[in-house]
């Protein structure tokens, strides 16, 4: 709360020093509601439903008292506000340390993979001047007919002549060569990737909100990006990619997300003292 109240530049204000003060699991637990898909009563149902079932949270029903209405007003909305930016800030970060970790295994799965298809074109090229030795050697054999098989008696099995044999090495040459500049290729954009996530992990040390820090990180995809030529595709590819996750998250945390009910200001006292009690629902209306 004291980061939220911070980025926002609510340090002072009288609603947010009360939350700071006040906020801890029993608080939350009495003046908080999650809303679920789906009721206790519904929860005995649930097991005979085929379908897959939607684990997702609706949004949350938050309730205050206040000295007055307009104070507990403040105090609803405030901590709606607040429960918005932690659950933006939040998946933020799970996000990006996802694809940081992603990046490394990406790294290790794309080396491997390079080093095999290095060894299978140097076997294809050893093989392949072997042929072309045993082609000079025996000029007769390009005469041969091209459907013309040679059998060997050893294993039962039937080869091409040799001259056929050079030309089914050098396709598969060019294969191989195809497939060494697609992984190289992506192995640029991983690596392009893993500068930019690695440096973007560094933005959730900062005690800042989540709002902050999507704006940080949009900052950043820009500053990363700006660099580079974006006429490449692959490179355009990746910042796409990174763009859209910024996206996503507006859309979800910052777009789609609101109040469907209040807070409102009770127009007379509830109760026998003073205090005026406030229940709204804050509806998490957007996904993904």
């Amino acid at each position: 709360m004291s980061r939220f109240l911070a980025s926002n530049n609510l340090s002072d204000n009288p609603t947010g020093i009360y939350l700071v003060r006040a906020l801890q699991d029993s608080f939350l637990q009495k003046h908080v509601r999650v809303v679920l898909p789906y009721s206790k009563a519904d929860l005995k149902y649930i097991g005979d439903i085929k379908s897959a079932v939607n684990p997702d949270i609706l949004g949350f029903s938050i309730s205050f008292t206040g000295s007055s209405p307009a104070e507990a007003a403040a105090r609803v909305r405030m901590m709606g506000d607040f429960l918005k930016d932690t659950m933006l800030r939040q998946e933020l970060l799970e996000i990006v340390h996802a694809k940081a970790a992603e990046f490394k295994v990406k790294k290790q799965e794309i080396d491997n993979q390079l080093i095999l298809k290095k060894l299978q074109l140097d076997e294809v090229i050893g093989r392949l001047n072997a042929l072309q030795g045993i082609a000079d050697k025996y000029p007769a054999a390009s005469r041969l007919g091209y459907r013309q098989f040679l059998s060997s008696d050893s294993d039962g099995s039937k080869f091409l002549s040799p001259v056929i044999q050079l030309v089914g090495a050098e396709s598969e040459i060019v294969g191989l060569r195809a497939e060494l500049v697609s992984l190289e290729r992506e192995a640029a954009q991983n690596k392009l990737r893993g500068e930019f996530f690695s440096r973007a992990e560094v933005l959730g040390r900062l005690p800042k909100a989540g709002k902050t820090l999507l704006a940080e990180y949009s900052l950043l995809q820009k500053e990363v990006f700006d660099n580079v030529s974006l006429e490449d595709d692959s490179i355009r590819q990746v910042s796409n990619d990174v763009g859209v996750i910024a996206e996503q998250l507006q859309t979800k945390h910052l777009l789609n997300t609101r109040f469907v009910s209040g807070p409102t200001v009770a127009d007379h006292r509830s109760g026998p003292n003073l205090f005026v009690l406030l229940f709204v629902s804050f509806f998490f209306l957007g996904r993904r």
